[in-house]
């Protein structure tokens, strides 16, 4: 997938993302499946005449993977976990006129999500649960 920003296009400018999913049956009652992606966006300057962008430079990398057990034909279970890195880069101004430094940050995402999930056909209707837990980290490095 690549996408243009405004005018800009090319290698280190745009939108450019890879994925690759897939998934198997292994019987009737058990099924496995897992993606994987990568999305780069390099920026872009917009109308800023200044270092930093209006849009900020950023990685991210996407995983997931999942099993469902359909044990019997009114119930099923799965389970599923999700992963999100992302860096975000911000370009600083220069701090002076006289020896200018501009001290640039880097943002960095890590991020978990496990859930659970179980449904039952029941008279009249399904009903559906779901518990997850989310880890979420976020970094700021000079």
């Amino acid at each position: 997938h690549e996408e243009t920003v405004g005018a800009e296009y090319g290698v280190s400018k745009g939108i450019h993302r890879q994925s690759l999913s897939g998934g198997y049956r292994l019987n009737e009652k058990l099924a496995v499946k897992g993606d994987f992606a990568r999305n780069f966006f390099g920026g872009s300057k917009g109308s800023s005449t200044t270092r930093t962008p209006d849009w900020l430079p950023k990685t991210q990398y996407l995983g997931s993977a999942g099993v469902q057990w359909s044990p019997a034909k009114s119930l099923d279970l799965s389970y599923k976990i999700d992963y999100l890195n992302e860096r975000i880069d911000f370009y600083a101004q220069p701090s002076s006129i006289f020896n200018p430094i501009a001290l640039d940050e880097e943002y960095k995402t890590n991020r978990i999500v496990n859930s659970l999930q179980a449904g039952k056909k029941i008279k009249g209707g399904r009903l559906q649960t779901i518990f997850a837990y989310t880890n979420y980290e976020r970094l700021k490095n000079q």
